[in-house]
């Protein structure tokens, strides 16, 4: 089966909540899979530099000792098996007769830490650079894009190094880095295309064209306490009227991630659910102070989850909720065109059957969106509509590449780095006891700043939601 989106699970005690919850995990399981394929060309003494460079431009070459004095060289790597069989009788006609596939967990895939640098010495392993200020290093080129550039999808990824801009010809173009030569780049373009970034390529960039939007040392906030946090206030509209539980609990937790539009207007999405119940009711808030004060903006349903929420411009954004009780159910497309303030219902997003779930899930615009679906047959059925969602036609089978084509969304940020619609702040949002702690980047001092903090825990009483 084929995962794009970075969708939520959800619970249930029901046959195919093992099925279901492992496609939610979306874009994490291509980032996090359980084993990974190489093919190993031999082990030396020294590189056989003439060798191996006859081979690098199949996939990256990668070292390790054998504890007998002697290196094991791997290349890949390679996501199954029938695609490192293909690329091995390459190997095999390219000097490497006796090379072999062999599969590894993913716990031990070599990092580019140990990626061989045909270029260097043979006896040093390469390793990424720190950021220079001037003269050329060594990146991976994101993308290059003429329109709304993916910000929270690219901020995912600077757990593997900087992010930098360009903004050259009306294109705004992306870059992680910068490593000190191109054999170091290996593990992050691999990564970089795992997370939908398929035309990734490693570029040698002139330090004095680009901008450094966002540090990797900023992955983790580093910043002292309040010595009084502030909580947020939150002011909820539904009452929870569904719940599974015979005695409900008088204890609510609410779940869920921030969505920042701009510094001031910021979107909470997520679910309450009763303590203990089996699931949960649609919760979207929103806040035009900076996350001071919060306040109910959509009509909580029981048994539905947010799978989708994005804005196509500053005031029409898109949202979606799937129907999770006995089993997948129905996708419902939602707009809003005052920036979230007030939400329509525009239609149901129609499935091949029932028991499908979604793979995908996007409105490119105001008007185009598209809806693929894996009804567990190793087939993608593909949906679009042209008219804002109101109508939607069948296309039929989507091949793989095509899937793995489609453009990247995020929704909730594996990192929990986001940024304005703009990108022009950015926030981090992290757990704490019955907390979500939210910073927000201080560009200037280059440290993070607590901004508020919203309780994840309230009382129920009569049906209303009230903070202890």
């Amino acid at each position: 089966m084929l995962f794009k989106t970075n969708l939520p699970a959800v619970g249930s005690a029901k046959w195919w909540l093992p099925v279901f919850a492992f496609f939610l995990l979306g874009t994490q399981i291509f980032a996090q899979k359980s084993s990974v394929f190489f093919i190993q060309l031999g082990a030396f003494k020294t590189v056989p530099q003439e060798k191996v460079d006859k081979v690098k431009d199949i996939a990256s070459v990668f070292s390790e000792k054998t504890g007998k004095g002697l290196l094991r060289l791997m290349l890949g790597q390679f996501t199954s098996r029938p695609e490192a069989e293909v690329a091995l009788k390459e190997v095999k006609k390219r000097g490497f007769p006796d090379a072999f596939v062999i599969e590894r967990p993913a716990e031990k895939v070599p990092t580019i830490y140990d990626a061989v640098d045909t270029h260097a010495n043979q006896q040093q392993t390469p390793k990424p650079g720190p950021a220079k200020q001037s003269g050329n290093a060594y990146m991976v080129q994101v993308g290059a894009f003429s329109g709304k550039v993916p910000i929270n999808e690219i901020l995912a990824l600077v757990n593997l190094g900087n992010i930098y801009t360009e903004v050259s010809d009306n294109m705004s173009k992306v870059y992680v880095g910068s490593f000190a030569n191109r054999g170091a780049t290996a593990d992050a373009l691999a990564a970089v295309k795992a997370a939908g970034f398929q035309g990734a390529f490693v570029k040698e960039v002139p330090l004095e064209t680009v901008k450094l939007l966002i540090e990797q040392k900023q992955n983790t906030p580093q910043v002292n306490i309040p010595v009084a946090p502030r909580y947020a206030s939150v002011q909820f509209v539904n009452s929870i009227t569904g719940f599974t539980l015979e005695t409900p609990s008088d204890s609510v937790e609410m779940s869920g991630s921030i969505f920042p539009v701009t510094e001031n207007v910021l979107l909470f999405q997520g679910f309450l659910r009763i303590k203990g119940d089996m699931y949960g009711q649609t919760l979207l808030l929103r806040s035009e102070n900076g996350g001071k004060n919060w306040t109910e903006v959509f009509l909580g349903e029981y048994g539905y989850d947010i799978v989708y929420l994005e804005f196509a411009d500053d005031q029409t954004a898109f949202l979606v909720t799937f129907g999770v009780v006995e089993g997948p159910g129905a996708l419902m497309l939602y707009r809003s065109d005052d920036g979230a303030k007030t939400w329509k219902e525009v239609a149901e997003i129609p499935k091949n059957e029932h028991y499908c779930t979604p793979s995908y899930i996007r409105m490119s615009d105001t008007q185009n969106g598209t809806a693929v679906y894996d009804c567990f047959d190793d087939a993608l059925r593909l949906w679009s509509t042209t008219d804002g969602g109101k109508n939607w036609l069948y296309k039929g089978v989507m091949n793989k590449k095509a899937f793995e084509a489609l453009p990247p969304y995020q929704g909730r940020s594996e990192n929990g780095i986001y940024a304005t619609l703009n990108g022009s702040v950015f926030f981090k949002e992290v757990p704490a006891n019955n907390a979500l702690i939210v910073y927000r980047l201080n560009q200037a001092a280059n440290t993070w700043e607590e901004n508020f903090r919203i309780s994840l825990v309230y009382r129920l009483k009569d049906g209303k939601i009230l903070p202890f």
